[in-house]
């Protein structure tokens, strides 16, 4: 099933469809080819890593998938962090004037980051020096507005999945006053996951989010209030 283009229903909600999209493979999810460990997510020389040739393969792969909703996309959102800004712009940027109508707005959000603190892979660049780098994403909103590299990231504190629930509530709160009707955002694997084991059950028998991996559902909202997210499938 695609996503809904109504905007409404008969009770008088309002109906957003919103697409996530994890980012392709980084320098950080592989594993040693000699060793099979994984790497040491407390390295520094694994700051903000980017994507590596098979992750920006899996983007344009995910491109070609999912064309036939790409084109309905008014507006997208991606973390900060370099592997997605990467992933957001292969989707959206190269080949685009195959598109219906122009590339969509594109947006970053704290929001929608990986859960932060202790992994250096989840530390994100100064605002300054992502919004050189990338003219095409807009850093505008508040919650990019604070200076420095990264001030919400700590080496002594990470996250909990409680933590990155209450950021998938200021998401939900941030698009329900949206005006766009078809959102997509490019994200990370436990964003992704607690957002779908807080608002659906379509992991409850254990599936993970794999990169690239990309879900669907309608964020449902009544007067400027979020209702719920239903109907979640994996496209």
């Amino acid at each position: 099933m695609d996503p809904p283009q109504q905007q409404a229903n008969a009770k008088g909600e309002r109906i957003q469809a919103v697409m996530f999209l994890r980012h392709g493979i980084a320098t950080h999810n592989l594993r040693d080819p000699l060793t099979g460990q994984t790497p040491n997510l407390h390295d520094p020389n694994l700051w903000d890593p980017s994507l590596v040739d098979d992750g920006m393969k899996q983007a344009l792969d995910a491109k070609s998938r999912l064309m036939h909703v790409l084109n309905r996309v008014e507006l997208v959102v991606a973390s900060p962090l370099t592997r997605c800004l990467q992933t957001a712009h292969l989707v959206f940027f190269p080949g685009c004037s195959s598109y219906e109508k122009p590339a969509p707005t594109m947006m970053c959000l704290e929001h929608v980051r990986e859960a932060y603190g202790m992994h250096y892979p989840d530390k994100r660049r100064d605002t300054s020096l992502l919004q050189d780098h990338w003219p095409m994403f807009d850093f505008s909103d508040p919650t990019m507005s604070s200076p420095g590299e990264d001030p919400l990231w700590s080496p002594t504190h990470r996250e909990c999945m409680n933590d990155v629930v209450r950021r998938v509530d200021e998401l939900w709160n941030w698009v329900v006053q949206r005006p766009e009707s078809t959102i997509f955002v490019v994200s990370h694997g436990v964003f992704i996951e607690s957002l779908l084991h807080a608002y659906s059950n379509v992991l409850q028998d254990g599936t993970r989010i794999y990169n690239c991996d990309c879900y669907w559902g309608e964020v449902v909202s009544q007067q400027g209030q979020f209702v719920r997210f239903q109907n979640v499938q994996k496209l």
